[in-house]
């Protein structure tokens, strides 16, 4: 258990720059409101998924995006389309475990606080819990409720979140 709590904590800890390849950042929300204006238009409405994301790739590639970037288009789709499931999820009151992550919690019990990155935050249980410690964290999420609740409840508690609403393809 204490080999996985490291483990974790250098997950979440960011202690070091990384060097991450430089490539063209995609916005998307754009992405998703362009596919999703394509899927309206009567020869692609009655669809399926698998089919519509099969004929947009072909759209995509013909426009001239290289496979790479047709590929992580798609991905930014479909994680933003995954959103259209969580937003409802988190706009109520919550039907899941708001407690942050117990091995999350091991981890960083007798750390000095740092940086964090909350990799899918949802509505904020684990950067909430860093952040009352006194940890600087950044979150990130496609589900723009899920955020929207993780503001509410650190303006609440006085804590400072960085968020941005984003896939990991994205961010």
């Amino acid at each position: 258990m204490r080999l996985a709590a490291l483990i974790l904590a250098a997950t979440f800890c960011a202690a070091q720059t990384l060097t991450i390849t430089t490539r063209l950042p995609i916005d998307g929300a754009a992405a998703y409101r362009s596919f999703q204006e394509w899927r309206r238009q009567p020869a692609h409405s009655a669809l399926n998924w698998e089919q519509a994301i099969s004929q947009y790739r072909r759209k995509l590639a013909s426009e001239g995006l290289s496979t790479a970037a047709v590929d992580r288009t798609l991905r930014i789709i479909e994680a933003r389309d995954e959103a259209t499931l969580y937003d409802p999820a988190y706009a109520g009151p919550p039907k899941f475990d708001t407690r942050p992550n117990a091995l999350l919690v091991e981890a960083v019990a007798n750390r000095k606080p740092g940086t964090a990155l909350d990799v899918g935050m949802g509505q904020g249980r684990n950067a909430l819990h860093l952040a009352r410690k006194g940890w600087k964290v950044t979150g990130f999420d496609v589900a723009s409720e899920g955020l929207a609740q993780a503001h509410k409840q650190a303006g609440i508690e006085g804590l400072t979140l960085e968020t941005v609403h984003a896939s990991d393809g994205e961010f």
